[in-house]
């Protein structure tokens, strides 16, 4: 085979692994935000929940600490997480102490030492958000506290039988 011709295969593989890393990139990016705002789905939601303000509106618990244990629970496949909280954003306060449930399909599993923020929804013993590093910790930080402030004047009209 001629050099000009294998350097032309080269070229087009290169290209089409370039493209294949965009899109798979981009695509990650996509699921990440519609795992954060709840938007994904068309279940019916209400416009308030698509915005910063709306999702804290309807969140029940939303605090941020360290992982001190986490046990199996007999009979499932979830995890009991128990999380010292370092920072309250709602309820402002509480116990120094929350736990939670969590599946073991949601990866990566939690693990004692892990520094997270979890928002748990009025409808779930489970988080709907987990943010685990100090690095993630801080974006969904700031999409939070930004929300705080429309929450004190939304309400959340979530439709249990909808998917959020």
């Amino acid at each position: 085979m001629p050099r000009r011709a294998r350097r032309g295969r080269l070229v087009a593989v290169g290209g089409l692994v370039a493209a294949l890393v965009v899109c798979g990139v981009f695509g990650l990016a996509w699921l990440l935000a519609v795992g954060r705002t709840g938007t994904g789905s068309a279940g019916g939601t209400s416009d308030a929940k698509l915005t910063p303000g709306g999702y804290v509106a309807c969140a029940r618990l939303i605090v941020e600490g360290t992982v001190t244990r986490v046990d199996p629970e007999p009979v499932t496949a979830r995890d009991r997480i128990e999380l010292a909280v370092d920072r309250r954003y709602k309820p402002p306060t509480g116990p120094d102490r929350v736990t939670f449930l969590m599946d073991h399909d949601d990866l990566p599993r939690l693990r004692r030492g892990d520094r997270v923020l979890v928002v748990i929804p009025s409808y779930s013993s489970s988080p709907e958000v987990r943010s685990i590093g100090e690095k993630q910790i801080a974006g969904d930080r700031a999409w939070i506290l930004e929300g705080l402030k429309e929450a004190r004047t939304s309400t959340c009209d979530l439709d249990p039988s909808s998917d959020y």
